[in-house]
C-alpha cells in the first residue's frame, strides 16, 4: 500500500542481489505494477514492465544495480494497494548462474510532507 502522500508518479528501482557462484555476465532484471483504490479490481492487467541489467561483480558479493523507472498501471495515487511482480529475465542474461534477489528498492515522489 503507497503512502497517503505518495504523488502517483514514477518510482525508481533499484535490484539487489548475490550469487554463491563465480562467473562472468549480466543478469536482467524486471519489476511491472499497478495500483488499485478502494473499489477497484485487482484482476488488472499488467503491462509497462521496466527491465535493468546488472553486471556480475564477485561471488557473494551485493550487487546493486542501477535505477529503472517504473510507470505504475491504473492511475496511481496516495493510498493505493500496489502489486508489482518482480522476474528474472533469463533469456536475456548472459550470467549462466543462479542469482539470488536479496531486495528491491523503490523510491518515489511525496506531494506534502505529512500524512496528517
Amino acid at each position: 500500500m503507497m503512502p497517503d502522500n505518495y504523488d502517483g508518479g514514477t518510482l525508481d528501482v533499484e535490484f539487489v542481489w548475490t550469487t554463491g557462484t563465480s562467473g562472468s555476465g549480466d543478469v536482467t532484471w524486471g519489476i511491472e505494477g499497478f495500483a488499485v483504490g478502494n473499489g477497484g479490481t485487482l484482476d488488472y492487467a499488467q503491462s509497462g514492465a521496466t527491465e535493468v541489467i546488472d553486471t556480475f561483480i564477485a561471488m557473494n558479493d551485493v550487487h546493486i544495480s542501477t535505477a529503472g523507472t517504473l510507470t505504475l498501471e491504473n492511475s496511481p495515487s496516495g493510498g493505493d494497494i500496489v502489486q508489482i511482480r518482480v522476474y528474472r529475465k533469463g533469456a536475456s542474461d548472459t550470467f549462466t548462474k543462479t542469482a539470488k534477489l536479496i531486495a528491491v528498492r523503490l523510491k518515489y515522489s511525496i506531494d506534502s510532507y505529512s500524512d496528517v
